[in-house]
């Protein structure tokens, strides 16, 4: 496998790997498994708090086959965004507001509406 690993030096945290199989990788001697070269991965996190990382993006593209015969393959693109913080003694019940207000926001959005920040946090 060749890649790259980026580290926040400054928090001492991962914060971006990619890679990239450079040669079929056998699993018990072929037998159990091959994955096939020219697969590749890239992970990268991002900080949302003083101490939390987070996922932000992970597309995993790999192919090979299992017990010899059951041809496998794993197209992966995953991207989430949008992470804040919230408050550390949020009730249960506060929680689900600021979710409700979040889906009303994203209807109106999808709708064409524009919702004011205001209209995001109200009823906290």
């Amino acid at each position: 496998m060749s890649g790259d690993l980026w580290v926040d030096a400054r928090m001492k945290r991962l914060a971006r790997l990619n890679g990239t199989l450079m040669e079929n990788v056998d699993f018990g001697f072929g037998l159990l498994g091959r994955l096939y070269k020219g697969g590749w991965f890239q992970l990268q996190r991002t900080r949302v708090s003083a101490t939390d990382w987070k996922t932000e993006r992970l597309e995993v593209h790999m192919s090979g086959r299992a017990m010899l015969f059951k041809t496998v393959g794993r197209e992966t693109s995953e991207v989430r965004g949008g992470f804040e913080a919230v408050p550390a003694r949020m009730s249960l019940e506060q929680g689900m507001r600021v979710l409700e207000d979040k889906d009303v926001a994203r209807t109106a959005m999808a709708a064409g509406g524009r919702v004011s920040p205001a209209a995001l946090f109200a009823g906290r």
